[in-house]
């Protein structure tokens, strides 16, 4: 009798999960693509234009923020009803969203909090509990993803500025060639000035 080898099994397990994760990752990648496009037309824009204003001078949470929520009206009863990120888009609420849901609403929260001389993603996560009423099992999860978001993000701004850099210094390099046996043209100014200041977005990063 052959003996059981795990291996085949394995191997078509591992197949499955990749490709539930890579479609969650399409998924993912449309979510940011798409993601408060409503903001952008009416009935939403010329609410947002009058009133994110203002709302970036106030505490979230704060009574003054909240009036200037209700002040938003339909505009914003449209945009919840157009994005499945808000618990608002559920009748249920919170209880109706999935983890791509919750993923992109934390992601939203945290960008939020950088509109906000005074925001603090992780104190928004603790106040929106009891707006939300989720509990300590979800309030432990979204404080857990913070960190890993942070750390995610800080390595594709890194990636990000080193793509320009090498881009930047290629342009460069191909200018030099070009205009070395005649005065430097305008392209060849640009492609130095774009090279050193990706040069020194590298170096501060490093630093």
């Amino acid at each position: 009798m052959t003996p059981y080898g795990s291996r085949p099994e394995t191997h078509e397990h591992i197949g499955e999960v990749r490709h539930l994760l890579l479609a969650a990752v399409g998924d993912l990648i449309r979510r940011a693509h798409v993601h408060d496009r409503s903001k952008l037309v009416s009935p939403e824009v010329e609410v947002f234009d009058s009133v994110t204003p203002r709302l970036r001078e106030l505490e979230y949470g704060s009574d003054e923020y909240k009036a200037s929520l209700k002040e938003m009206g339909t505009a914003l009863q449209h945009h919840y009803k157009n994005n499945s990120h808000h618990p608002q888009f559920y009748e249920n609420g919170i209880e109706g969203m999935d983890l791509l849901d919750l993923l992109e609403m934390i992601c939203d929260w945290m960008a939020a909090t950088k509109r906000h001389a005074t925001g603090d993603i992780r104190k928004s996560i603790q106040l929106n509990a009891e707006r939300f009423g989720y509990g300590e099992e979800i309030t432990r999860l979204l404080l857990n993803t913070v960190p890993v978001l942070e750390r995610l993000a800080e390595q594709e701004r890194d990636a990000e500025l080193l793509r320009e850099f090498r881009a930047a210094e290629r342009d460069f390099n191909l200018w030099k060639v070009q205009d070395c046996h005649g005065v430097p043209s305008d392209e060849y100014a640009a492609a130095e000035q774009r090279y050193w200041a990706a040069h020194s977005a590298l170096l501060g990063r490093k630093d």
